[in-house]
C-alpha cells in the first residue's frame, strides 16, 4: 500500500474551516458548491473518497493490531448508511 499522509490534526481542520466558512456566512446549497468547486473539490465524488479515506486508515489501524477509534467507526457507519442504494 502507498504511503498516505496522516489526516490533518483538528486544529488543520479547524483553520480550513474557518477558511473555507467564515463565521456568520449563511450557506446554501449553490454557496457551498461554488467554494467547493473553487479549491478543486468534486461534490460528486466528495462523500466516497472521504469514505475510501476512512476505510484504508481503519484497515491500516488493523494492519498494526491497534483498535479502530468509536468516532472513526461511527464516521464510516454514517457515511455507509448514507451511501445511495446500486440496486
Amino acid at each position: 500500500m502507498a504511503d498516505t499522509p496522516p489526516p490533518p490534526t483538528r486544529a488543520q481542520l479547524k483553520k480550513l474551516l474557518d477558511i473555507l466558512l467564515p463565521p456568520d456566512e449563511e450557506m446554501d446549497v449553490m454557496s457551498s458548491a461554488i467554494i467547493l468547486e473553487e479549491y478543486g473539490i468534486d461534490r460528486e465524488t466528495l462523500a466516497d473518497d472521504l469514505r475510501t479515506r476512512l476505510e484504508r486508515e481503519a484497515q491500516g489501524l488493523r494492519g498494526k493490531g491497534e483498535s479502530v477509534p468509536p468516532l472513526l467507526m461511527e464516521a464510516l457507519a454514517s457515511l455507509n448508511s448514507a451511501r445511495p442504494s446500486t440496486d
